[in-house]
């Protein structure tokens, strides 16, 4: 990765969380009114509002944002190399399969690790900012939506891990897409358009009792912001744990299925 490479992703991520960073005191400035009382909720309520679909999701900085950029930070470089034939020398050194399972793994610990960091860092502006953080064995603003536990703990672990290991799937998937765009122009818009695509799929069909089914196990909310969202105010019907095992299953196996079919047309034409 070139210097000026790093500088671009750098400069992108300090833009990433100053926006993160306005996002969530916009929120707290929002909610922090005079006689506030301290509730073993507090902290919870407010990271899970500033998160994506949550209360303080504005359409564009909790949702868009994260979808245009965290793939794009991951895998560009990668995909520019490829769409600018500098991928030769690379292939004549390494081979197809080893450039794909570095690139895969590059991909998907940027994604995980970056999406983390962002979480950590808004609960460290929550801690510092509004009523911090305290835990409940039965939570209430946990236990009114889809969640792993009603233990208020468990619950911001679990998300914490599923979210980022779902961000670095996403990731991957939108890097497997790119290696069949050759224009690096649309690469930089795939994250976001096939993100949206994913969102507004369902809605195209009858709401009935085999599409909420069908929604819950497939769509990207359950797999970048699991619980965030009810499926037409239904729960996931096989829990939110499996449910989320599932889609990780399936969003990572499409991601495998179109690199293994780049891989063998890219074989075919050597």
């Amino acid at each position: 990765m070139t210097k000026r490479t790093k500088k671009i992703i750098v400069i992108g991520a300090i833009i990433y969380f100053a926006l993160t960073t306005y996002m969530v005191l916009a929120a707290i400035k929002e909610e922090l009114r005079p006689g506030l009382k301290f509730d073993v909720d507090n902290g919870i309520y407010m990271f899970l509002g500033v998160q994506p679909f949550g209360f303080a999701d504005d359409g564009f900085i909790t949702s868009m944002m994260p979808l245009l950029l965290i793939p794009v930070f991951s895998s560009f470089y990668i995909i520019f190399i490829k769409n600018n034939n500098s991928i030769t020398n690379i292939i004549q050194r390494i081979g197809y399969k080893k450039y794909l399972q570095t690139s895969v793994l590059h991909v998907f610990s940027f994604a995980s690790v970056f999406a983390l960091g962002v979480r950590l860092y808004e609960i460290v502006l929550i801690n510092w900012f509004y009523p911090p953080f305290a835990f409940t064995s039965n939570s209430l603003v946990v236990s009114q939506r889809p969640h792993f536990s009603s233990n208020s703990l468990i619950h911001l672990i679990a998300y914490l891990i599923t979210s980022s290991v779902g961000w670095g799937i996403f990731a991957v998937l939108i890097f497997a897409i790119g290696l069949f765009i050759k224009k690096n122009a649309i690469y930089l818009i795939s994250g976001a358009v096939v993100g949206l695509a994913l969102m507004l799929f369902f809605a195209l069909f009858p709401i009935n009792s085999i599409t909420v089914f069908v929604a819950n196990i497939t769509t990207i909310f359950n797999l970048i912001a699991p619980g965030q969202v009810s499926i037409h105010s239904q729960y996931p019907p096989l829990g939110l744990p499996l449910t989320w095992i599932i889609i990780a299953i399936i969003y990572a196996s499409v991601s495998f299925l179109l690199i293994r079919l780049w891989y063998k047309k890219q074989l075919r034409g050597a």
